[in-house]
C-alpha cells in the first residue's frame, strides 16, 4: 500500500469511527487533534485548519498555553501548521 493510500485509508476509518462516537456519544469532544493529523499528511492543511478551530470554538481542545500548546507539538504530523499564523493564533492563550 502507497502512502497515499494508507493516508486515505486512515481518514475513512477516522471518519466511520467519528460517525459512531456521534452515535454513541452524541459529540466528537476531544477528536480534532487526531482528526487534523490525518489531514495534514493528505496536504489538507486548509481543512485541518478548519477542524482545529472548530474544535476550539466549541471548547474541544484545552485553552491554555501549556495544555494546548503542549498538546499540539505532541502531534507531529501537525508540524507543517506550526507556522501558520492561523494555527499559532489558535494555540495562544486567551484570556
Amino acid at each position: 500500500m502507497d502512502e497515499w493510500a494508507h493516508w486515505r485509508a486512515e481518514l475513512a476509518a477516522l471518519q466511520q469511527w467519528e460517525g459512531s462516537m456521534v452515535q454513541a456519544r452524541g459529540t466528537l469532544h476531544g477528536l480534532e487533534m487526531e482528526r487534523a493529523s490525518v489531514l495534514v499528511p493528505l496536504g489538507d492543511l486548509e481543512q485541518a485548519i478548519e477542524v482545529l478551530s472548530d474544535g476550539i470554538g466549541r471548547w474541544a481542545l484545552p485553552n491554555s498555553t501549556a495544555s494546548q500548546g503542549a498538546r499540539a507539538h505532541a502531534y507531529p504530523y501537525l508540524a507543517p501548521l506550526y507556522g501558520d499564523r492561523r494555527f499559532q493564533a489558535l494555540i495562544k492563550p486567551r484570556g
